[in-house]
């Protein structure tokens, strides 16, 4: 009889979707209908874009599908499963009841329910599970010759009846085509063998095992779940195993039988349940997935450890190199819960810190998922853990899923060792005031740019054997962190200078206790842990060691580090040590050559880890430093420090004798800036310990890469070049900034002059390597007077001009002046929306309301008239500029000029016409006050006219164009939106344009849309309406179609706004046109605009619209995308349907136009035609789309096309769109 002791039923069943801390899955049961069977079928398939199977002829041969009793339901739909499960839609076939096993791990799966049948399991597999049976079989038709099956099997058998007679088991049997016989394909992938109870398991002997054998079965895919720690998810099964991927090779296109069966063994006690889905079929080696793991903190001798408190970091990264998708991929990661507290989990995916499973699902072919699994350290020891990515469907060339640890080793495992180490003591910071620094004197080579670290600890004076020991040390924004262990002998501070002949002393005086040393008579080893960061940004750390107590007869200094092989820089005078390179270089061993005596500096970089030991018989030491090299800028105080540019320097080329070899015959190592870093200018920046600030920004002597004006003329471009050098053309970033309104900052609006510029980029106008030039434009109103510019030059982008520490590259500030040349006239002025908007008064040529400039108009002055107020554009040009974003503009006179006849002309950007003109302070001629024209003789030098007002108006706005087909008889009607830009009075009017046959009785209304709602206000005025900026007036037209007109017949009207502009003699006219054709159908026609801005690309930062519209607005070089949307709204299919449009004016295609990507069933092909030019870029003029086929009733398409705004570029001086 079975007993078991581990739970107790606690819920009575029921269809149930449980929550709960740890949700496993939505669970309902199925029902043997078509309808039941359907969604079988469907929840067995993968996600769309991998599955590639068909499913057919679908049959439940046995199992209980009772819709009256919830507790003989054996079949169930699964959806919305967690990472414990890992099939997140499926099918799930129990020997119990489906709708128990979505419950808590503690409740007992337990029903026996009567039934039996001999199967394919009992025939095959296991000759006694015949108990409770399901089975489900069905066609499937691959597309690819890999058919894959994901599966979770779990039971109430685990663990008391593992390795006993109750070897509950379940297959999936595959038939037909190359299978003559039925073949299981449900193997284990580590083992090969069957998935049974007794196969997959804890190891763990329950029942005395029939084989007589004291162990069983494999733990590699086995899940323990009722004695999990932390508790089990919310499936009552006691265990269950890892979602295992079975793939078959099949033949693409032929049809197989497959049938899953799971059944009870010996008896119908303790309930099995199956969970499948994912089915799909793969090409061969189609998927190539590898994973890496990297660990954060710090690293003692190569293995990743932790300090009690510190967070450990786990980034894992899964990487699909193969060809095709891989679809319910998942990585089995055991947090290692005995050394760390979990606690939270950033990235791709979802992480199960209680299963330790990351479930991704399907990744796609050259792809990448990333996660970061996050723990506090909060118990000291070491492991070793392992993780492996466990299921993925597809075969991979190089390694197979949940195989466990392979030699060698398998691009999609990883196995690493953890370290965690008792709360160290930690010393005092160290710093100037402690004993660290720079040397004050002395002899030696480096005594601004090495910094020593001290030993102090405070009360503590000797670090024993246990011991774990954290020291910091601070300087400017310097941090470097170390953490010394695996201590075998006492270690005390020592103060070089203590014994009268310690060499580096004399070299570096000062700072102290810069040594570690053994106590007398005792030798021992010790190591440390190290780390430097800037302005708390980790970096590279190289280190120097120098003989800090001179080795003497008898001793002897072993260094090993972690980084580059070590180089010698220094030797003190007549030092008589020898030096030996072990280890590739990475260890260097000390002795005396004689009687002993000097010292030395050597140095490493990157390093992260070094191991030192002190040989037998007296005191000796190692002192540490860092070199310290930053480049600051030197702007006033007033300005933000910069964050400086870290300097790397390296030490190349010393001499490395593998034995003994006395110190002063070895050649020293040249200690150099990096050769491959950035820098401005012919002369690489020195580094320094802090910003020099001064009041003319000159204190740098390096600062000489950039060329500058003398002057920077407000409202004129300025040309900088700088000088850089790079190990490769175009690898380094310049950043400018100017501080246009001197108030010490470079926050102000246009001061980021120069934005990751790269030599030979596409702002770059000098193509000679190592020379960038660029064009700043100086706004109007740049405050006169002297101000300060800085660069950075680095291989990072987007560094800010001050608070970032940039890890490589060179900064200079230099003062400038912004001025006038003291020669010749300055006449100023604004360009500016005259449209009486915020109680203006709209077209009187001044400023007022809240009227607001325009930008991009140009500017220009003549050396000629043809008459009083009409300029020669013939004549010489004196000067031009474009207004800014503001809208004002200034032109510069030559002296030469002065007391000559000139002209001012504007050409505001296209969509926008002149309205109104006013002198200011200007003596000028304006002849007519709405042509944008003045004469004016040019005024002695130094003279400055002011407030030369130019007012320009958008032109109004109607849309949009119609095109409709209709039946003889009917009628049809068109939608428009008018909007005023201006004051002044609107008229509508409705004129046919053209028609044919010319002898049809066509008939058509205007509307006006009081609601703007599509439908017709009658009564409502057309004429002599009232209007100010911004007014919108909606409109119907109604066309009648004559109930004679044959097939093909076609019909244009054309809406006419005309705004008679208020205050002048100006109408601003609008026009759209409808047009109607005569089919058996009836074609409907809607258009919306949107502005994408000026990169031409939808959905980028320069959008000006998120949606179509039925209106909007937009400036010079703007790119509009109209969207055409079609319908045939008749009863009858629509022959051979031909949409015409426009290039609306003052614009040009953006691009080709092309046909949809989409075409409706009944539309065969579709062609699009230019009849006024090449369908290319620039081109103006009709748009055609002829459609071949039918477009059915009910049926609807979409056509568009995107058009580039005429004009200059914004805040440029004449430059064209082309210069995007």
């Amino acid at each position: 009889m079975k007993k078991k002791s581990v739970k107790a039923a606690v819920l009575a069943a029921g269809s149930i979707s449980l929550l709960s801390a740890v949700h496993a899955a939505d669970i309902n049961a199925l029902f043997n209908t078509p309808a039941g069977r359907a969604q079988m079928a469907n929840a067995l398939l993968g996600p769309a874009e991998f599955s590639d199977v068909i499913i057919e002829n679908l049959v439940v041969e046995h199992g209980l599908t009772d819709s009256g009793n919830v507790n003989r339901q054996q079949i169930g739909f699964v959806q919305n499963a967690g990472p414990s499960i890992g099939i997140t839609q499926g099918i799930l076939l129990a020997t119990g009841s489906v709708n128990d096993i979505a419950r808590p791990a503690s409740f007992f799966l337990d029903r026996a329910l009567g039934t039996s049948a001999n199967t394919l399991l009992s025939s095959v597999m296991q000759s006694t599970a015949t108990n409770d049976p399901v089975v489900i079989s069905f066609d499937v038709t691959p597309e690819r010759d890999r058919l894959n099956l994901t599966l979770v099997f779990g039971s109430e058998e685990y663990p008391d009846y593992a390795c006993s007679q109750y070897n509950d088991a379940f297959g999936i049997f595959i038939e037909g085509g190359e299978f003559t016989t039925a073949k299981n394909i449900a193997i284990e992938p580590g083992s090969g063998t069957t998935i049974t109870i007794n196969n997959i398991n804890g190891s763990t002997i329950g029942e005395p095992n029939p084989s007589g054998s004291g162990t069983c079965g494999s733990a590699l895919f086995y899940r323990q779940n009722l004695l999990a720690t932390p508790a089990g998810t919310d499936i009552a099964l006691n265990g269950f195993t890892s979602p295992i991927t079975v793939a078959e090779p099949v033949t693409p296109g032929e049809t197989y039988r497959v049938s899953l069966i799971i059944a009870d063994a010996v008896d119908g006690r303790y309930d099995s349940a199956a969970f499948f889905g994912l089915l799909s079929s793969t090409w061969s080696f189609d998927v190539d997935l590898s994973l890496d793991v990297e660990v954060s903190g710090g690293f003692i001798d190569g293995t990743p450890s932790f300090e009690f408190g510190q967070e450990a970091v786990f980034e894992l990264v899964v990487e699909n190199q193969g060809p095709a998708g891989s679809g319910a991929v998942q990585v089995e990661f055991p947090f290692p819960s005995d050394l760390f507290n979990f606690t939270e989990a950033v990235g791709e995916g979802s992480y199960d810190a209680g299963t330790g499973l990351w479930t991704i699902g399907f990744l796609p072919a050259n792809e990448t998922r990333t996660i970061e699994i996050k723990g506090i350290a909060n118990a000291p020891g070491s492991r070793a853990l392992f993780t492996e990515i466990i299921s993925g469907t597809g075969e991979d060339p190089n390694s197979r899923p949940g195989n466990g640890p392979r030699t060698p080793v398998e691009d999609d495992e990883a196995t690493i060792n953890l370290q965690v180490i008792e709360s160290p003591e930690v010393c005092p910071t160290g710093t100037d005031i402690t004993g660290s620094g720079l040397a004050s004197s002395g002899s030696g080579a480096f005594l601004s740019t090495m910094y020593w670290l001290d030993w102090g600890c405070g009360t503590l004076d000797e670090f024993n054997p246990g011991d774990w020991v954290s020291k910091r040390w601070e300087f400017g924004n310097v941090e470097i962190r170390a953490l010394l262990g695996n201590i075998t002998a006492p270690l005390q501070p020592y103060v070089s200078g203590t014994w009268a002949g310690d060499a580096f002393q004399i070299a570096y005086s000062g700072v102290n206790p810069v040594g570690l040393a053994n106590l007398s008579g005792t030798g021992h080893s010790f190591d440390i842990v190290w780390e430097k960061r800037v302005n708390g940004v980790q970096v590279p750390m190289d280190l120097v060691v120098v003989d800090a107590e001179s080795t003497n007869a008898g001793e002897q200094l072993v260094m090993r580090s972690n980084g580059a092989p070590w180089e010698l820089i220094e030797v003190s005078p007549g030092a008589d040590i020898s030096m030996a390179w072990e280890l590739a270089g990475q260890q260097i061993r000390v002795a005396p050559a004689g009687s002993g005596g000097g010292s030395f500096l050597a140095v490493t970089s990157d390093v992260s880890f070094t191991s030192q030991q002190l040989i037998d018989p007296g005191i000796q030491a190692i002192g540490f430093g860092v070199p310290v090299q930053i480049d600051f800028g030197d702007l006033p105080a007033s300005y933000p420090d910069s964050g400086g540019h870290y300097l790397r320097y390296e030490a190349t080329a010393g001499g490395k004798p593998s034995t003994a070899t006395p110190i002063t015959s070895i050649s020293q190592a040249s200690w150099q800036p990096q050769a491959d870093t950035p820098f401005i200018g012919a002369v690489r920046p020195s580094p320094r310990l802090g910003p020099t600030n001064s009041a003319n920004a000159d204190a740098h002597v390096e600062d000489e890469g950039v060329l500058l004006p003398a002057r920077f003329v407000p409202g004129e471009q300025t040309t900088i070049s700088i000088e850089v050098d790079e190990a490769t053309v175009g690898s380094g970033y310049l950043q400018g900034w100017i501080d246009w309104n001197q108030d010490g900052s470079f926050n102000g609006i246009g001061e980021h002059v120069v934005i990751n510029l790269r030599d030979n980029g596409a702002a770059d106008t000098n193509p000679v390597n190592g020379i960038i030039t660029v064009q700043v434009f100086v706004p109007p109103n740049a405050q006169l007077g002297n101000t300060f510019a800085r660069f950075r030059f680095s291989s990072e982008q987007d560094i800010p001009f001050s608070d970032q520490l940039a890890l490589d590259g060179e900064i200079e500030d230099y003062e400038i002046n912004i001025g006038f040349e003291p020669d010749g006239a300055t006449l100023r002025g604004m360009v500016f929306n005259d449209n009486g908007t915020g109680s203006g008064t709209a077209h009187n040529g001044l400023i007022d309301g809240s009227e607001v400039g325009v930008a991009g108009a140009l500017v220009r002055a003549f050396a000629g008239v043809t008459a009083p107020g009409e300029c020669n554009t013939s004549a010489p040009e004196l000067a031009r500029t474009v207004t800014a974003g503001d809208g004002s503009w200034q032109l510069k006179f030559d002296i030469a000029d002065s007391g000559n006849q000139a002209c001012i002309l504007v050409q505001p950007a296209g969509g926008v016409f002149l309205v109104s003109e006013d002198a200011g302070t200007g003596i000028v001629d304006s002849a007519v006050a709405d042509d944008g024209q003045m004469s004016f003789v040019v005024p002695s030098a130094i003279t400055v006219w002011e407030d030369i007002n130019f007012g320009v108006v958008p032109k109004s706005v109607l849309e949009p164009d119609n095109q409709g087909v209709s039946e003889p008889g009917s009628s049809i009607n068109y939608y428009h939106r008018y909007k005023a830009q201006t004051s002044g009075v609107v008229d509508f009017s409705a004129t046919v344009e053209a028609q044919s046959p010319n002898t049809l009785d066509w008939a058509q209304t205007l509307y006006q849309d009081l609601s703007c709602s599509q439908n017709v206000s009658v009564g409502a005025p057309i004429t002599n309406i009232s209007v100010v900026a911004g007014d919108e007036i909606c409109l119907v037209l109604r066309v009648f179609v004559p109930a004679n007109a044959p097939v093909g017949a076609f019909h244009q009207v054309q809406i006419t706004a005309d705004n008679a502009l208020s205050g002048t003699a100006r109408v601003d006219s609008a026009v759209a046109f409808d047009n109607t054709g005569v089919q058996s159908g009836r074609l409907r026609l809607d258009k919306l605009v949107r502005n994408i801005g000026p990169d031409g690309v939808s959905g980028t930062a320069d959008d000006v619209d998120t949606v179509g519209l039925l209106s909007n607005q937009a400036k010079p070089c703007d790119v509009i995308r109209y969207s055409v949307f079609f319908a045939n709204d008749g009863t009858m299919d629509l022959d051979e349907v031909v949409i015409y449009d426009q290039v609306p004016a003052f614009t040009e295609l953006a691009q080709p136009i092309s046909c949809p990507g989409t075409l409706p069933s009944g539309i065969s092909a579709c062609q699009v035609a230019t009849p006024n030019g090449a369908n290319a870029q620039g081109y103006e003029g009709g748009l055609q789309w002829q459609f071949t086929g039918q477009l059915g009733p009910g049926e609807t398409g979409e056509l568009s096309f995107d058009v580039r705004v005429k004009g200059l570029l914004p805040n440029t001086v004449g430059a064209s769109c082309s210069a995007l």
